[in-house]
């Protein structure tokens, strides 16, 4: 799992144990959320353990480099916030704009 200290998650490319023991299509890609820090934005939008991020920043994320990457093309950009989107189930989406804690 990688640390996206920013977001205060750990994240790991979505596997397919991940996929039939979460009952999600076989089809679905993204990163599934390991950790999430209490203290964490998301934790306040409830986001939990074993949520599924599909988009960040309006490109698909596969893998938790994928992530990584977006987000430190955020942060050069000087920018504060991403968009994430978050799985919600078939044909569903979550769309949540967090503030990355850059300190």
């Amino acid at each position: 799992a990688v640390l996206i200290k920013e977001l205060g998650i750990k994240v790991r490319t979505l596997t397919d144990e991940d996929k039939s023991r979460l009952d999600l299509a076989k089809s679905l890609q993204g990163v599934i959320i390991s950790e999430i820090n209490n203290d964490s934005f998301l934790m306040r939008q409830n986001i939990k353990k074993d949520d599924i991020i599909i988009e960040v920043q309006n490109k698909s994320v596969k893998s938790s480099g994928d992530v990584l990457q977006i987000i430190d093309d955020v942060v050069s950009q000087g920018k504060e916030n991403v968009l994430i989107v978050f799985y919600s189930g078939p044909n569903s989406k979550k769309y949540i704009g967090a503030k990355l804690s850059l300190n």
